[in-house]
């Protein structure tokens, strides 16, 4: 509610809201060969506040005015304070160009046919026997991918740009899909919509080669990664790609420089993440795309999430419920599990009332429990978040099973969300050049320096002036 707070301090009885969300989602950024990833600090750097991105549905998008962010030294003394700051979002870009003449592009895709090749002349990926070829490019960060408004107010409901641009080089005939849900679901986008796609060089026959930049904002803004599958056959194929992907960032934990000189502090480590989350609003015929189907108890039913359904599933009786999600293994094993799901709940909470996860790596012969429900008994939300993480015995080839466990007390109850997270460990990092930008008196300032994979913990000292303002944080990793 707007004014809400002046509500809340005149006192009176409030609902009680417990588990309200959840903290299961890593905070691991993974570069890759031909990536580059820019963090900015001011949120107008794009040519002012017509062209911010952002995932908010106010215009300008979301800050706060009562903060003691970019206060200088903070105060809270009794009444008084210095809480009167103005904290916003800024923005991350991933633009991620692989090179397509070796196979180091393969660390940036998560499957191809076995029939995809690389090769120096054009077109550098191709198909070795002429038949079907794709490869499925995968972007996924801590961060929710934004756009700008082209009504200039919400990029929600309305339409926005500059979240998702693909730029490619392409010879003949190149389909594209993309997908937000892992694969589940895949929409068509046309490579050839570009009003500016121009051929290059016309080689032989009809494969031309051709300039195409397509912007996919509205089909992957509010979301956290996408893959994007690119397909073509005979003599086709593709010489150069591009993706530029634009995230809205929390400006409070930007790594901030200090005036007078500040030292930097840079950590690496060889980690990814895989992440899936079922999509509820399959129809029950396709549930196998997540669910270990046998291994679903019998008093619980798939209903789906629909404007009509708020629970994906639900218990038939007052019994304990089960339902066991798959998360696919990647190539490299996964070590960290983590999830979070959203159940069902009555209020007053019914005594006894239980939810939990269990995760096995031996398709289901042992099971470990690692995550437990605690409700308190005043709760009066209808609904609460239960995550959690282990270690999990690194296993090839079988994906992991969670089994969802749900108990309300002896009443029905239900699942509303899933959300599934893999870490596993990378490549070790490669060499990295590491750029921080500032002012001073207005004069753009900037310090760089090639940072290797020799310790994960390294220091530099940076020669800020006395009075500075944050720019930019740029990490590039250079081709292979």
């Amino acid at each position: 509610m707007r004014g809400g707070w002046k509500e809340v301090a005149k006192g009176g009885q409030w609902f009680k809201l417990y588990n309200g969300g959840f903290a299961a989602h890593p905070g691991i950024v993974r570069l890759r060969a031909g990536e580059t990833w820019t963090r900015w600090f001011d949120r107008d750097q794009y040519g002012g506040p017509e062209q911010r991105r952002f995932w908010h549905n106010d215009k300008g998008g979301p800050q706060r005015t009562w903060t003691f962010v970019n206060t200088g030294d903070t105060r809270h003394d009794g009444e008084k304070s210095n809480a009167r700051g103005n904290a916003s979002y800024c923005n991350g870009d991933f633009v991620y160009t692989p090179a397509l003449h070796n196979d180091s592009f393969r660390e940036g895709i998560t499957d191809a046919t076995a029939n995809l090749r690389s090769q120096s002349r054009s077109p550098k990926l191709h198909s070795s026997d002429g038949k079907s070829s794709t490869v499925i490019f995968h972007h996924f960060s801590p961060y929710v991918i934004c756009g700008k408004p082209v009504d200039g107010a919400n990029p929600m409901t309305g339409k926005a740009t500059d979240g998702l641009v693909i730029q490619a080089t392409v010879v003949g005939n190149v389909a594209c899909r993309i997908s937000t849900d892992s694969g589940q679901t895949w929409t068509a986008v046309s490579l050839d919509q570009d009003a500016g796609a121009s051929p290059v060089d016309q080689g032989t026959g009809n494969f031309a080669k051709r300039n195409v930049s397509v912007d996919a904002t509205d089909l992957v803004k509010g979301t956290y990664g996408w893959q994007v599958a690119l397909n073509w056959s005979g003599n086709a194929g593709i010489d150069a790609l591009t993706f530029k992907t634009t995230t809205q960032v929390s400006q409070s934990i930007y790594p901030r420089l200090n005036p007078g000189g500040s030292e930097v502090t840079y950590r690496t480590t060889s980690r990814g993440v895989t992440a899936f989350s079922p999509n509820f609003s399959l129809p029950e015929s396709q549930v196998d795309q997540f669910e270990q189907v046998s291994m679903r108890s019998a008093n619980l039913v798939y209903k789906g999430l629909s404007a009509g359904s708020a629970r994906a599933y639900e218990t038939t009786n007052n019994k304990p419920g089960q339902v066991v999600l798959r998360l696919r293994q990647p190539a490299k094993p996964i070590r960290e599990l983590r999830a979070a799901i959203q159940y069902g709940l009555r209020s007053p909470t019914p005594e006894g009332s239980e939810f939990s996860l269990e995760v096995s790596t031996d398709q289901g012969k042992s099971w470990q429990r690692f995550a437990e429900s605690e409700i308190a008994d005043d709760n009066e939300f209808s609904s609460g978040w239960l995550a959690g993480k282990t270690a999990v015995n690194p296993t090839t080839g079988d994906p992991i099973l969670v089994r969802i466990n749900l108990y309300a007390g002896g009443y029905t109850t239900g699942l509303l969300q899933a959300h599934l997270y893999g870490v596993y460990e990378s490549d070790p990092p490669q060499s990295a050049e590491l750029t921080l930008g500032w002012k001073e008196n207005g004069e753009s300032k900037t310090w760089s320096k090639i940072v290797d994979n020799t310790s994960d913990n390294q220091k530099f000292q940076i020669p800020t002036g006395d009075k500075i303002v944050d720019e930019f944080v740029r990490i590039n990793v250079p081709q292979r």
